[in-house]
């Protein structure tokens, strides 16, 4: 006869996945951890696009994590309307934070003195852009409860300030890597820096080659997707 198993009391196995009750502050803080590790590993290697997800294992515990902490919320008085919140707010900093570091990543790192500077700062955009692409998607799969019964019923009551997770990354970005508020009314000096170096592009290559066309336009598509054009 086989002994049934304890539940696990591994520190490192969330309290959700050890047939315990919830622990919403552990719980929370799972969550937070997790959802840090996921953008600080995005920030390394820009100019690769694309992006490695955490591991399946990792991904169900995120996600169920998140399932649980909404729909329990600790048993508070409308608990998951606050739980929805929380998690949105840990979302929303992390994606404002990670946005303020790559501005850094591409407007400044991309300096150097072997004047490949334009080319390197319209490719390291493109790639970060696509990559925070793909980040977005992946949030949106992992917070996929949040967004369908939290985001959308906020969106549908016109909250201010609330949006689908995808909108949510591109609305930072414009803000903190673009410098465009949702009343542009900031300096747009990301746009700017971008214009100038398609246009120290064209000039030291007396024309565009195919290639340079190419990144030109992956630019344009990138900001266009953005609702942002070089003369907005």
């Amino acid at each position: 006869m086989s002994e049934s198993k304890a539940p696990s009391s591994d520190p490192q196995v969330p309290a959700f996945l050890q047939n315990k009750a919830i622990d919403p502050a552990a719980t929370l803080s799972y969550i937070q951890d997790q959802i840090s590790i996921i953008y600080r590993s995005a920030r390394a290697n820009q100019q690769d696009e694309h992006l490695l997800p955490p591991d399946h294992d990792t991904y169900t515990k995120i996600y169920t994590a998140i399932w649980q902490y909404t729909i329990a919320g600790g048993n508070r008085s409308n608990a998951a309307h606050l739980a929805g919140a929380e998690i949105y707010r840990v979302l929303e900093r992390e994606i404002r934070s990670y946005c303020i570091d790559i501005r850094e990543v591409i407007f400044t790192a991309s300096d150097d003195t072997d004047g490949n500077t334009p080319r390197k700062l319209l490719s390291g955009y493109v790639a970060s852009y696509h990559r925070l692409a793909n980040l977005s998607i992946l949030m949106k799969n992992l917070m996929k409860y949040v967004e369908r019964h939290w985001i959308r019923r906020e969106i549908d009551e016109k909250k201010k300030n609330v949006y689908l997770i995808e909108d949510l990354h591109k609305l930072i970005w414009r803000e903190e890597v673009l410098q465009i508020s949702a009343h542009n009314t900031l300096s747009k000096k990301g746009v700017e820096d971008l214009s100038d170096a398609v246009a120290a592009l064209q000039e030291a290559n007396q024309g565009i080659t195919e290639h340079d066309r190419k990144l030109i336009t992956d630019v344009v598509k990138a900001l266009a997707s953005l609702s942002v054009t070089f003369d907005s």
